[in-house]
């Protein structure tokens, strides 16, 4: 069935031939490829077509032999890396209940007594120990993430690119999405 739909869609441009329109006496319009006694020729416009945006590179995975060459000693200095890698930037997420997963790049690892606190339009929402943080009851609607990295009394050791995305819920009143 899909690759019937597939050469259909593919096939139209190749098919577009001129239009005919035609009025009955009776006053009932038609509409065919072929002409007919009084029918009258169409213009009509190109098909539309849409280009989506090219999605956004994902981050080749580090090989870990070579990072451990390149990181400091966890007590010898700053983090190298610490940014936010999901959700993506304008993802939009269907929840709910509010739930939504984000995830850190931090390197090297998360230092005993440091932790990241996950700050959900501008308040503080969640602090966690670790490269992973799960939010609950976010209502619906446009957010916007930024995680701080803390040292053990607390202070901003580094801060990630904030990062916007969209909180989608099913509504009773519409069946739901499949």
């Amino acid at each position: 069935m899909r690759w019937l739909l597939s050469l259909l869609l593919l096939s139209v441009p190749v098919c577009m031939a001129q239009v005919y329109r035609s009025v009955a006496p009776d006053g009932t319009v038609s509409y065919s490829d072929q002409p007919s006694p009084g029918a009258r020729a169409l213009e009509l416009p190109p098909p539309s077509s849409y280009t989506p945006p090219s999605p956004p590179a994902a981050s080749a995975a580090p090989d870990s032999a070579a990072d451990a060459a390149t990181e400091p000693l966890p007590g010898a200095g700053d983090y190298q890396r610490f940014d936010l890698v999901s959700p993506l930037p304008d993802d939009t997420i269907w929840d709910n209940q509010g739930a939504v997963d984000v995830a850190f790049d931090i390197r090297p690892s998360l230092r005993a007594g440091d932790s990241v606190r996950v700050l959900v339009d501008g308040a503080p929402a969640v602090v966690v120990q670790g490269p992973v943080a799960r939010l609950q009851g976010l209502p619906r609607g446009t957010h916007t993430l930024q995680a701080e990295l803390l040292d053990g009394a607390g202070r901003v050791i580094k801060s990630s690119s904030s990062v916007t995305f969209h909180l989608q819920q099913h509504s009773v009143n519409l069946p739901a999405r499949r």
